[in-house]
């Protein structure tokens, strides 16, 4: 099978050219530490729910089975982008195909996986190989910090409180740097290897939506030396009767975006997406909301940068409860923040039609854009979680997802 550039084909294979805003549903939650009679409190760190692991059979794991997607005839993404990843390479009749009335195209390439060294395995993976604690882990940091904190607001130390506060941070390195010789060696182990202990593929399917389909797709078939093997594919909802009020006061620049993270800790339901959302405005238009279509993910937060005469101004906009007047010739920009409960329960992959509604002349219309999220985890990690029943979620849940909201109070 022939190894394929295959990020750079993504969005070339998947995009055509072709409601209401409701409050978020989840809050920002901030872990405070204080103190106690004793000196220190610990916020309450979260417990794991690990991910399903769904091996279709021995020796391959698929992430279709986490997909929710929607497609609409004014979807620019028609399709879906999943990951198979086995410990022994596929042949070259593989492929995969969709038991569906609804025309479509199927591809599957192995993608080369090029990183070497730390960057193939790094440091807090292996730490998970080992059974770490990651609520230790994150109490220690916790306290290390804190120390920080106390150090930098006490005017006038003493030796016992800097004592106190080197301890902290000593504890915290030790307990981190368990590993560090363990890791080092066996990275110079797998300088003298050139075969990753995995191999992956992706698989693209693009469907040919028509205004008559109406349909609901939650397999696929592998299919490979006379085997035929069942993939959960999550829900794909063909919708071809899905209409709304188009308009040409406002159009989208950026007609679709794609976000690839690798290995994103998404447990605590936020995402904030990499790149701005531009819109130009045709016609003095007032914009009214922004919201998901048909999707229980909600807009957290949104940041409007507005550009006209050379001139640019920053704001906060509240979707739904302000409305912005925008004039014609001019441009906007829109960096937002979901909140989506999916993203604190599973994998991630989904297609989202975004709308942006305006007013014009008196009626209402809408502009979308399309927004594919895939959360694209690291091959090693895969191997260790899918394949040798490593716990890599701890890591993020109850260490990385922990240490970034901290935050201090006085006494």
């Amino acid at each position: 099978m022939k190894k394929a550039k295959w990020m750079c084909l993504l969005l070339a294979l998947l995009l055509l050219t072709s409601g209401c805003g409701t409050e978020s549903v989840l809050d920002a939650e901030t872990l405070t530490v204080g103190r106690d009679s004793s000196g220190f409190v610990m916020p309450q760190i979260p417990e794991v729910t690990l991910d399903t692991v769904s091996l279709v059979t021995e020796g391959i794991y698929s992430t279709a089975g986490i997909y929710d997607i929607g497609i609409y005839p004014f979807s620019a993404f028609r399709g879906c982008i999943f990951y198979l990843y086995t410990l022994e390479p596929l042949p070259e009749d593989a492929c995969v195909s969709v038991d569906t009335e609804v025309s479509y195209t199927a591809f599957l390439n192995e993608r080369e996986i090029s990183e070497t060294g730390s960057d193939l395995y790094p440091y807090y993976l292996f730490e998970c190989a080992q059974g770490t604690d990651w609520t230790e882990m994150a109490e220690a940091y916790a306290k290390a910090q804190y120390a920080n904190y106390e150090q930098s607001t006490t005017g006038s130390p003493t030796e016992e409180q800097n004592a106190q506060w080197a301890q902290a941070a000593n504890d915290y390195k030790q307990l981190f740097y368990t590993w560090a010789d363990a890791y080092q060696q066996q990275l110079e182990i797998w300088e003298a290897e050139t075969q990753m202990p995995i191999y992956q593929y992706v698989v693209v399917i693009n469907f040919d939506l028509k205004s008559s389909t109406d349909e609901v797709i939650t397999e696929a078939t592998l299919s490979y030396g006379g085997t035929d093997l069942t993939l959960p594919i999550g829900t794909i909802r063909l919708d071809g009767d899905a209409d709304y009020p188009y308009g040409d006061g406002i159009s989208a620049i950026n007609l679709a975006l794609g976000e690839y993270p690798a290995g994103t800790p998404w447990g605590d339901g936020y995402l904030e997406l990499s790149t701005g959302i531009r819109i130009r405005i045709n016609q003095d238009v007032v914009l009214k909301d922004l919201y998901i279509y048909n999707d229980m993910a909600q807009i957290a937060e949104c940041t409007i940068t507005l550009a006209s005469g050379g001139m640019t101004l920053d704001q906060k906009w509240t979707p739904g409860a302000e409305t912005l007047e925008l004039q014609a010739g001019s441009e906007a920009t829109f960096y937002i923040t979901f909140a989506d409960e999916d993203l604190t329960q599973r994998e991630y992959g989904k297609t989202m039609e975004l709308f942006l509604e305006y007013e014009q002349d008196g009626e209402t219309y809408c502009t979308n854009v399309g927004i594919q999220i895939i959360r694209n985890r690291e091959p090693y990690e895969v191997y260790l979680w899918a394949f040798e029943g490593v716990d890599t979620q701890s890591y993020y849940q109850q260490y990385l997802n922990v240490v970034k909201n901290l935050s201090f109070e006085e006494e």
